[in-house]
């Protein structure tokens, strides 16, 4: 049975998961759940009264108030990991594989809006950035699993636990000993993000060189929606073993949603679902149409 609890945080809108095992879109409405004919298993935005979901080479966009797909943005890039909407024909987007983040038209064009310092272009996975946090026009943070040059590097420093975020206007690594970090988010108008190989829903202010941790979970915790003022969603996946990463927590842990209130640090609810992996979250005002 659904959560009550999510369920009345969600009321009239649609909570939308990106299932990163399954590649399908997984909806929550009306208080049932049920997976969309829509191919997502990766990054997903919400702004400007659009949604973009982001699919093997390419970005559909749709109407978030009527759910009627509009268009999509093709691209060269095959594992877009988050995504900014800035209109309906230009998105930005984390090109982990190019540890960049790529302005994208729908014309096929592509630009540079930033690269980590010392990328050389080609196609070897460097440092792997895999989230964005933007002002509302341009990019300002990131979070990279390491920031060392060489081919699989992150690889080796994500076993050491040298992710870090990045201020992307003086490319400078404000922190610098994260375990495989993603989600980064803006709520209520502070900066969140999860340090998901050590279970950690945390909270950083531009200026400091350390994080809060707001609340620990002994699960993979990856994707982050807010759904009110005080609660948020957060995912757990089952955590991955096979790059030997750095990672402090039970890789068995059932997959699903957490309820947090931030306000407290602490778990309001959990919603077990029978996926693996969860990539991300989004709440939208209405229904999206397959």
């Amino acid at each position: 049975m659904t959560s009550q609890i999510l369920t009345d945080l969600v009321n009239t809108r649609s909570l939308l998961v990106s299932t990163l095992s399954k590649g399908q879109l997984l909806c929550l409405r009306n208080g049932q759940w049920g997976f969309k004919n829509i191919n997502s298993d990766l990054g997903m935005s919400v702004n400007n009264g659009k949604v973009a979901i982001t699919g093997s080479n390419n970005i559909r966009i749709y109407d978030e108030n009527s759910g009627s797909f509009i268009k999509t943005i093709l691209t060269n890039e095959i594992d877009i990991h988050q995504i900014f909407i800035k209109n309906d024909e230009t998105a930005l987007i984390t090109a982990p594989i190019k540890s960049s983040i790529l302005w994208y038209s729908d014309d096929f064009s592509s630009s540079a809006a930033w690269s980590l310092r010392g990328y050389v272009d080609g196609d070897k996975n460097y440092s792997y950035v895999n989230s964005l946090l933007t002002d509302g026009e341009t990019p300002q943070y990131a979070l990279s699993l390491g920031i060392s040059d060489g081919q699989g590097t992150w690889r080796d420093e994500s076993k050491l636990g040298h992710g870090a975020l990045i201020d992307i206007n003086s490319n400078y690594p404000v922190l610098r000993t994260l375990s495989l970090p993603h989600s980064l988010s803006r709520i209520n108008n502070e900066i969140y993000f999860c340090n998901s190989g050590h279970g950690e829903f945390c909270k950083w202010t531009p200026g400091d060189f350390n994080h809060e941790v707001v609340f620990k979970y002994d699960g993979f915790l990856r994707g982050v929606c807010q759904l009110d003022d005080t609660h948020v969603a957060i995912g757990v996946s089952q955590g991955r073993w096979n790059s030997g990463q750095n990672m402090n927590i039970d890789p068995l842990a059932a997959p699903g949603i957490l309820i947090v209130d931030i306000s407290t640090g602490t778990q309001v609810d959990f919603e077990p679902l029978d996926i693996k992996e969860i990539f991300d979250i989004v709440l939208i005002s209405g229904d999206l149409n397959d």
